[in-house]
């Protein structure tokens, strides 16, 4: 990881200081780097200068240095669905061969974290919340399926004068892929297309990684009890 001078400062989405910090609001990260470093030099606050290595890690892509930015996401609260797939198993809804994987699956689904499903992409289905004009996006926002009806319940509460936009945020893959198989087959075709994948996928196991027995079985199935 790589040490930033800026940590605990405001940066926004492209690495690029605000005006929060006035003298270098506006400067691109390295460039800024480098007229803070000029800047402890010329008022001798600078104690001293020693080469150090460090890994650094860039986007396989493009080449960009890949830096750590703390940023509000949106998250899914994931114990109540584990529950709900862990008792799939356990009353035989859903059996898992061989039999020894399914200590694998138990294990993920009761250690499971809340799943963080916003992405900062420019394609995607997007995240389905609306926030006010002028209010702050912490406090005042709506969830709704279309903006009309968003715009409906806005009104209601604010008035018919109120302003509603989306957060720019795009859902992730794995949750996107389940509301575009929802949307399109509905909800039953939808079990029987990650049934079908489960097994199919229970069938490699054995020249893949076991890792895949969480993502494509056990998310899909919690994704059904969405």
């Amino acid at each position: 990881m790589c040490r930033n001078p800026f940590s605990g400062f405001s940066c926004n989405m492209f690495l690029v200081l605000t005006s929060f910090i006035l003298l270098f609001s506006g400067m691109d990260r390295f460039e800024a780097r480098e007229k803070l470093w000029s800047d402890l030099v010329e008022t001798k606050l600078a104690v001293k200068k020693e080469p150090y290595t460090l890994r650094v890690p860039r986007s396989q892509r493009g080449g960009e240095v890949i830096e750590p930015l703390v940023s509000k996401q949106w998250f899914v609260t994931m114990e109540p669905l584990a529950e709900k797939a862990l008792r799939a198993v356990e009353n035989g809804q859903l059996t898992i061969l061989p039999e020894r994987f399914e200590k694998i699956y138990n294990h993920w689904l009761t250690n499971i974290k809340d799943w963080c499903i916003s992405r900062q992409l420019w394609w995607g289905h997007r995240i389905p919340v609306w926030y006010i004009v002028g209010k702050k996006c912490e406090e005042d926002y709506i969830v709704a399926r279309t903006e009309e009806e968003a715009l409906t319940k806005a009104q209601e509460k604010y008035g018919k004068s109120v302003e509603i936009y989306q957060d720019p945020d795009v859902l992730d893959t794995w949750f996107s892929r389940s509301v575009f198989l929802c949307k399109t087959c509905g909800p039953i075709i939808f079990l029987r297309c990650v049934l079908q994948q489960f097994l199919l996928l229970l069938g490699k196991l054995f020249g893949s990684t076991k890792i895949e027995l969480f993502y494509w079985g056990g998310i899909s199935l919690i994704m059904h009890f969405l």
